[in-house]
């Protein structure tokens, strides 16, 4: 299953033009104050609710003294958690299609099965990423026991 991203709208912020040795100094435009070149983004109303319950999501882990890295660590271990919570309910609802043939259900539910194993790979690997950072980190009992609790809590 493809997961959607809400739209976004990028709009090239305007540059101001300058005079140059080339050009003659009258027709240089004067009336537009210099700018950095870059872009803006807005976001459309689904992509500014979705950004915010992304926020909210992570607001324990954003909040706590832990090192920056331990934080990025916990919030890609719980983004790794929320998409096998999310895999396991596609074959729940696979498992529930009785339009499906039993060869097909059976093949889809092997496709969901490996992206689950795959992602508990990865879930795997940034929990041994976790243990490390706090050993080199040299984090506190008391630090690793709520990077322990920040990682087991549900998202």
């Amino acid at each position: 299953m493809l997961t959607t991203i809400p739209a976004i709208a990028a709009t090239p912020a305007p540059v101001a033009k300058t005079a140059t040795p080339d050009t003659d100094a009258q027709t240089a435009t004067t009336d537009v104050p210099p700018v950095v070149a870059g872009v803006m983004v807005s976001l459309s109303a689904a992509g500014q609710i979705q950004a915010a319950r992304n926020v909210g999501k992570n607001a324990d882990i954003d909040n706590s003294s832990l090192p920056d890295g331990v934080k990025a660590l916990l919030k890609t271990m719980r983004d790794i958690q929320s998409k096998i919570a999310q895999k396991m309910q596609e074959i729940k609802q696979v498992m529930a299609n009785n339009l499906l043939s039993d060869k097909e259900r059976a093949a889809r539910v092997g496709n969901l099965q490996i992206d689950i194993n795959t992602l508990s790979n990865v879930l795997t690997g940034a929990s041994h990423m976790l243990a490390k950072s706090e050993n080199e980190s040299g984090m506190s009992l008391e630090s690793r026991g709520l990077a322990s609790k920040l990682a087991s809590r549900d998202s």
